[in-house]
């Protein structure tokens, strides 16, 4: 964003660094929201299991069920390389301090 901003030389260039940040941008939230829909997906089992209708099956089916009811009841997030979870909040996040460091740069530059 910083070197698009601060083209002086031709209109390729900047066209060049913009096309490079709108990928990275665009690659960055394809990611986020794949992570997203998974957490999303993962934190969709609970309610599922929660609402069949386990009191007609059978004891080793409500074991089963109690089981997986344990397991998904605790929170979910893809863990990218153990610095962060995948998810369209920290997208926003991850953008907004990219913004704010944009900002700070094309400041102390001019």
């Amino acid at each position: 964003i910083y070197q698009a901003a601060i083209f002086e030389k031709s209109i390729e260039e900047f066209l060049l660094h913009f096309g490079f940040t709108s990928a990275i941008l665009l690659h960055s939230f394809a990611a986020n929201y794949v992570g997203q829909a998974i957490t999303d997906h993962y934190n969709n089992i609970f309610s599922n299991a929660y609402n069949v209708k386990w009191y007609t099956a059978s004891v080793r089916v409500q074991r089963l069920i109690l089981i997986l009811l344990q397991i998904s009841a605790k929170p979910y997030g893809l863990n990218v390389s153990g610095l962060f979870i995948t998810s369209l909040e920290n997208f926003a996040s991850l953008s907004s301090v990219s913004m704010s460091y944009f900002t700070i740069l094309y400041s102390i530059q001019k």
